[in-house]
């Protein structure tokens, strides 16, 4: 995590990275998934843990294209948060309405890339934070991209801040926010991954993808521990809005809808690891069982 400062250099979040494994193989879109995917569910299940002070934001890195899955917006939390959107997408209609959908619950957009910068009025309108890497550009381009972005509501955020002089130059220059090594270096939080059983998770989606008693999707909770402890963390996270905490299996299922509680096992599954299922054959399972499901 690397924290994102106001002018009078008080932190206003952090923006989270997932570091590259250096024995992954997967292709740069499935990193990219891979990266998104495991913050999320580090979010869901360590939001309430302490570790992100009462009122900050938590910036996460995501492909524009994920704006367009109703699956994975179902499961960010409502307010806190920020979508660091970068890549290439077409700009529809459809794309527009999923920022509106996520301002109504309060998850900002922050455009995080030099090419989503040079888009029309209608996405740019649409952010809450620009985000502008100081070393690509020197101090004319600089005063060129802010002038362009003025008109704009959104907090324009300078980058890779690396040097006092660097800061003092996009302070006076009228950044909103920074971010880079000159504050600090990111910090890595470290932990310890325990994963529920993968055919317990496989048997979940059967279960709950049949419509299957509750009890029968209970009984599955009660042979992995792992997975118990996992459901009981999200149902009572923030990012669930309960005002009591929840103790029992057949509660939390009983809240948690078996919509919601689909997403979120085929989430678990897909970040179990790779050590018996390699990624590139996970996400293309999901995607044909979410075919089929639909098509159902």
């Amino acid at each position: 995590r690397q924290p994102v400062l106001d002018r009078e250099r008080k932190i206003l979040g952090y923006e989270l990275f997932c570091q590259d494994s250096p024995e992954s193989m997967a292709t740069k879109a499935e990193d990219s998934l891979s990266a998104s995917a495991h913050i999320l569910v580090s979010l869901l299940n360590n939001l309430d843990t302490g570790w992100l002070p009462e009122g900050k934001q938590v910036f996460i890195n995501v492909d524009i294209a994920m704006l367009l899955d109703p699956d994975f917006l179902a499961l960010l939390p409502d307010g806190r948060i920020a979508l660091d959107l970068y890549g290439k997408a077409p700009i529809t209609p459809e794309l527009l309405a999923a920022c509106d959908g996520l301002r109504v619950r309060r998850i900002g957009l922050a455009l995080d890339d030099a090419g989503l910068l040079q888009e029309d009025d209608a996405l740019l309108g649409k952010a809450d934070f620009f985000k502008v890497d100081v070393n690509e550009h020197d101090s004319t381009q600089l005063f060129e991209v802010l002038g362009r972005l003025e008109k704009f509501p959104a907090r324009r955020v300078a980058k890779k801040v690396e040097t006092g002089r660097d800061f003092k130059f996009c302070h006076d220059a009228g950044f909103d926010c920074f971010q880079g090594y000159y504050f600090a270096r990111p910090e890595t939080v470290a932990e310890k991954a325990i994963n529920p059983g993968q055919m317990n998770l496989t048997e979940l989606l059967n279960l709950i993808g049949r419509n299957a008693e509750a009890a029968e999707i209970e009984v599955v909770f009660k042979r992995d521990p792992v997975l118990m402890v996992k459901l009981l963390g999200y149902i009572n996270s923030p990012a669930m809005g309960l005002s009591r905490k929840v103790t029992a299996i057949p509660q939390a299922l009983a809240l948690v809808g078996y919509r919601q509680l689909y997403r979120w096992v085929a989430l678990l599954l897909y970040t179990a690891g790779s050590s018996v299922i390699p990624p590139a054959l996970t996400l293309t399972v999901l995607t044909r069982s979410r075919f089929i499901e639909l098509l159902a």
